[in-house]
């Protein structure tokens, strides 16, 4: 039986928190996020990294307490979006919504 949990982390260009990420992953027996911004459509480039990845049995309350937590260069720019089994969306866990223009 499975119980997976898809994430979405948004981050400025380089923040080294993402490093503290992984190293939680990796301590938690998972594979690391895969930065996944290089192959979005469009004529520019994406302004931010976008990583992802789908977990087995994640634990999702602590994973989101390592991400708060990482040594964000830029934590007004971090969101985590992140979408459990049964799920019919993704929310927002960590991070602010952005003011719509």
């Amino acid at each position: 039986m499975s119980c997976v949990s898809n994430v979405i982390l948004l981050t400025f260009i380089e923040d080294p928190g993402i490093k503290n990420v992984q190293l939680w992953l990796s301590g938690a027996g998972a594979f690391p996020l895969n930065q996944i911004d290089g192959f979005a459509g469009g004529t520019k480039a994406v302004e931010h990294e976008i990583w992802a990845g789908a977990y087995n049995w994640l634990d999702v309350p602590e994973f989101v307490k390592a991400v708060k937590s990482a040594n964000w260069a830029f934590p007004s720019d971090v969101q985590l979006l992140i979408k459990e089994e049964g799920d019919e969306l993704f929310s927002l866990r960590a991070g602010t919504m952005p003011v719509v223009c």
